[in-house]
């Protein structure tokens, strides 16, 4: 959908597309960051550890599947990107950077061992980040989204999860609990995921990856393909309708209303959700702009 063909009732929020990460919030969330602030705005959101080291993590492993470098300097390229972010974090947020730090490492190298056994044959062609749009039945907007490895057949949506917020024992120490690797793939991820199987039509694959050394009793990593219960088409179908009624719901809400107080009126912000911590200058704004309504 070309940006001349997106009614303007979405285009005076500067809004030309939804996406999967759009959708997996809460209408509050959604209405809070894409509603009251600006997409210059939301690049200054308040980022977490956990997020960026991710992104991490992520051109580390890049670096030896896709570019063909070793292990080693991978690992070197994950720590090294992360390293480079720490000025990005409040002073609260510096012990769980550290700890994430230390693992950093492991997690790069659990990523490539993950990677490399869906990709076993080491010529095969895979790119990262490549750009996935789909549109859905009568949503005005068109979903965008970025899949994280792709090759001719296979699409892979990777998940690091790392060390959880440290805790002081009595000694003054830190400890930070490994990242939990779930037992089933979560509802988002498995939406998010559909999403690119609705672009593209090919087999689909989530990985879960932590720092963790691998051992018999815990690899490092989990891979989840279409044979789980979770990713079975109808488990996909019924992912994307959901993907479809939120966003047929949000458009109703905003063709129907006049101003940004009348959309705010007809959605719960729920302000006890945590993720409502993007940044205290912005959720002020926003609960200053729902306490009008």
């Amino acid at each position: 959908m070309e940006k001349n063909e997106i009614p303007q009732h979405w285009l005076k929020y500067d809004i030309f597309h939804t996406s999967p990460s759009q959708s997996n919030q809460t209408n509050g969330l959604w209405a809070g960051k894409y509603l009251c602030c600006t997409g210059e705005e939301r690049k200054l959101f308040k980022v977490k550890p956990p997020m960026i080291g991710g992104n991490a993590a992520q051109s580390g492993i890049n670096s030896a599947i896709i570019d063909k470098l070793s292990d080693d300097v991978a690992a070197k390229e994950g720590e090294f990107l992360f390293k480079a972010e720490k000025s990005k974090f409040s002073a609260d947020q510096i012990i769980h950077y550290e700890k994430i730090l230390e693992g950093m490492p492991q997690l790069v190298r659990n990523g490539i061992a993950a990677m490399r056994e869906i990709f076993p044959n080491k010529k095969q062609k895979i790119k990262s980040e490549t750009v996935a749009w789909a549109n859905f039945d009568k949503v005005e907007l068109p979903m965008t989204g970025f899949i994280d490895f792709e090759s001719k057949d296979i699409i892979v949506e990777l998940k690091t999860k790392q060390r959880g917020k440290p805790k002081q024992l009595k000694s003054g120490d830190w400890s930070s609990p490994k990242g939990y690797i779930p037992k089933s793939p979560l509802p988002t991820h498995i939406a998010q995921t559909s999403f690119y199987k609705k672009s593209t039509n090919k087999k689909i694959f989530i990985v879960y990856v932590n720092d963790v050394v691998p051992s018999e009793k815990d690899p490092g990593y989990v891979i989840y393909d279409e044979s789980h219960d979770s990713l079975s088409q109808d488990s996909i179908d019924w992912a994307l309708e959901n993907y479809r009624r939120k966003n047929i719901i949000r458009q109703n809400i905003v063709s129907s209303s006049k101003s940004l107080t009348e959309i705010l009126s007809k959605i719960d912000p729920d302000f006890n959700d945590p993720f409502w911590d993007f940044g205290d200058e912005y959720v002020a704004r926003c609960k200053q702009l729902w306490g009008q309504i």
